[in-house]
C-alpha cells in the first residue's frame, strides 16, 4: 500500500479522495470545509474553500470541473467551473451524497 494523504499533509480530517487521469489527488477536508489537490508525497494546497457538506465526496470531469456536495442543504450537488472560478448548482437529491460519479454522457450519479 502507499500513503497518498494523511492527517499530518491536511492538517483536517480527510473524507473523500479522487484521482485524475494526471495523477492529481483531491480531497475532501471536513474540519475546514475545503478540497486540497496535490501530486503524491507533495505539499496539497487548498483549491477553494467552500461550504462542503460534511459527507461530500468529490468528482473530477475530464474538463477539471469539480463536483461536490454543498452544505447548504442534504443533497445539493455544485459544480465548481475551474474556468470560470464559480460554482453552479447541478442537482439535488433528497438525502445526503455519499458518492458522485459522472459518467462519459456527463450523467450525474448519486
Amino acid at each position: 500500500a502507499t500513503t497518498l494523504v494523511n492527517r499530518t499533509m491536511l492538517q483536517g480530517e480527510p473524507y473523500a479522495v479522487f484521482v485524475d487521469r494526471n495523477d492529481q489527488i483531491y480531497v475532501t477536508d471536513q474540519t475546514n470545509q475545503r478540497i486540497l489537490a496535490g501530486k503524491q508525497n507533495s505539499t496539497f494546497s487548498q483549491l477553494v474553500g467552500w461550504s462542503l457538506s460534511k459527507y461530500s465526496d468529490v468528482f473530477v470531469g475530464k474538463n477539471g470541473d469539480i463536483y461536490y456536495e454543498d452544505r447548504s442543504g442534504k443533497g445539493k450537488i455544485k459544480r465548481w467551473l475551474v474556468q470560470h472560478n464559480r460554482s453552479v448548482d447541478v442537482a439535488s437529491f433528497a438525502g445526503n451524497c455519499f458518492g458522485l460519479f459522472i459518467d462519459n454522457n456527463n450523467t450525474l450519479y448519486c
